[in-house]
Parts: C-alpha cells; sequence; structure tokens
C-alpha cells in the first residue's frame, strides 16, 4: 500500500509530515467534505484523532478502475508509483486521513466482493490505530498487521488480508485457520522471533509465517488484562516523538519507544516475550 501527505519525493511508502502546499491539490480534496460534520464530544476519553470525536472523519475513497487511483495519488503529490497500489493519504491541515482502493485489488480472488469488503475492513482498522494519539509516524509492522487482522478474524474469520508480504498472490487463497496455522509454527520450532520480527516498518518484508506470528502476538496481548494492557502499549508507542520541522520521526526513535514499553507495560523482554507466546500459542489454539 503507498502512503503518502504531499509532494515530497524520495521518502516513498510513508506517512509524511509536512503540510499541503497547493492550492489545486487542496482543491482536489474539497468536493470528500461538503457536508460539514457536527464535533461530537464524547463523555469520556475516546482517543485523540481525526476520526475519534472529530468533525473530519476518515475518507474511504472507492474507484473502480485501479489506473484513476493512481492519477488521483499522482495529484495528491505521490511520486509516480510503477504499478497502481491502494493508497492512503494524511490531509494535514484538515486532519484527517483517506484511504483509496479498487474494487480491481481483489477482482481475482474468488469471492471478490467479500474479499473487498475484508480488505477495505483491514485497511480502515489500521487508519484508526495510526490516527489514535494524532497520526505523526507509523507503527512498526508487526503491530499494524497483527491488529487489523486480529480486529477483522472477528467478522471475517476465514479471510486474510494484508498490506504487504513477500510474493504475495492476491489470487491464491491462504490457508484460513490462523489458530491452527500458529499453533504449527510454535509447535514446530519455526516461528518468527519477536526481535527481528519487531524491527521491521513495513509488512513487504513479511513472510505468510511472519504474518501469522504477527496475527498470534497481538492475539496474546490483547488477551492480557481484558485489553487494556495493549491498549496502554499502543498508547505509548503513537505518541508524538521529537521531529524536524516537515518529517516525519526516525524509525529508530519508535523502535527505542516500543522496546521501553514492552517492557514496562508487560515487564517482558523480547526473549521473555518469545517465550510467553509460545507457551500460549500451544495451549490455547487448537491442533486442526
Amino acid at each position: 500500500m503507498v502512503s503518502c501527505q504531499c509532494a515530497v519525493k524520495n521518502q516513498p511508502n510513508a506517512m509524511r509530515g509536512c503540510r499541503l502546499n497547493n492550492e489545486k491539490t487542496k482543491l482536489l480534496c474539497e468536493w470528500f467534505y461538503c457536508v460539514k460534520l457536527p464535533l461530537v464530544r464524547p463523555p469520556s476519553f475516546m482517543g485523540l484523532g481525526p476520526y475519534l470525536g472529530m468533525g473530519d472523519k476518515m475518507c474511504l475513497l472507492l474507484l473502480n478502475k485501479r489506473s484513476n487511483l493512481m492519477r488521483y495519488s499522482v495529484k495528491c503529490g505521490q511520486p509516480q508509483a510503477a504499478k497502481p497500489d491502494p493508497i492512503a493519504v494524511h490531509f494535514f491541515d484538515r486532519g484527517s486521513l483517506l484511504f483509496g482502493t479498487s474494487p480491481k485489488f481483489v477482482a481475482t480472488s474468488k469471492d471478490p466482493d467479500y474479499q473487498l469488503q475484508a480488505h477495505v475492513q483491514f485497511n480502515v482498522t489500521m487508519q484508526l490505530l495510526h490516527a489514535f494519539r494524532h497520526y505523526s509516524h507509523g507503527l512498526p509492522a508487526w503491530v499494524e498487521e497483527g491488529f487489523a487482522n486480529s480486529l477483522l478474524i472477528e467478522q471475517h474469520p476465514t479471510k486474510h488480508s494484508f498490506s504487504g508480504m513477500k510474493n504475495w498472490d492476491r489470487a491464491k487463497s491462504y490457508p484460513a485457520k490462523r489458530n491452527v496455522n500458529s499453533r504449527r509454527l510454535a509447535h514446530n520450532d519455526f516461528w518468527s522471533r519477536g526481535k527481528p520480527l519487531s524491527r521491521h516498518r513495513y509488512a513487504s518484508a513479511f513472510t505468510f509465517n511472519d504474518q501469522m506470528c504477527c496475527w498470534s502476538r497481538v492475539d496474546y496481548l490483547r488477551s492480557l488484562d481484558g485489553g487494556k494492557k495493549i491498549a496502554r502499549f499502543v498508547h505509548l508507542i503513537s505518541a508524538p516523538m521529537p521531529a524536524l520541522s516537515g518529517k516525519a520521526p526516525e524509525f529508530k526513535h519508535v523502535l527505542a519507544a516500543q522496546d521501553a514499553a514492552l517492557q514496562e507495560v508487560f515487564g517482558m523482554t523480547w526473549e521473555q516475550f518469545d517465550e510467553a507466546w509460545k507457551s500460549y500459542a500451544l495451549s490455547k489454539y487448537p491442533r486442526k
């Protein structure tokens, strides 16, 4: 998935921290917000960002042709891509995020309508995760992918969705039983260790087995203290970080915050997380 904010080149696939500075580009987006929603003030804290309790909500742009999506992406300032891809755009001045896609990205699957619904839900969840404390930087890929799939499975138990994966074949049906797959990985000692897994910013570095480990690790963390601990973990690693004007924070700072939050919230090192996850997978997930 391609992500962008404005016309900043040489930073592919990264949400950027600068503002839209082109009036024509701004006008292209105005028609998405022709109806101004009233500000909603929730009775208790529901998170910060462009969706939760704010007037400008997330925009979902669904275009029939992938080529039209590519043209729109270029108009928003994204460098010309080699091929069409779903896009995530941060309209900094409006405080809003957009996810744009096309049914053609899932048209080769056996059940394209159902797959499109899963595809949209997965990516909307990822956008909500990004915006929890005002968008300022992307999170480690294992958190994004694992969290989005952990919610997706609640509505679509047989569907996977990914923002990227090594040798990803969109027409292929991958094994649907995440829990069985994860238990087999743990049992056969073929699972991805936590610290190397946690170092990746983009899911394009993951194999399918890595993706299963991302989901099951988040599933384990969500099981602790009724989900309160993982909420605190995401809260800490989503906090705004120091950065140069117009730039996203360096990823090394995100990784440092992640390591500190794992210890503070869960009281674990990555090696201890590995052992706790493996024990959970072997005891909670079915064999078949």
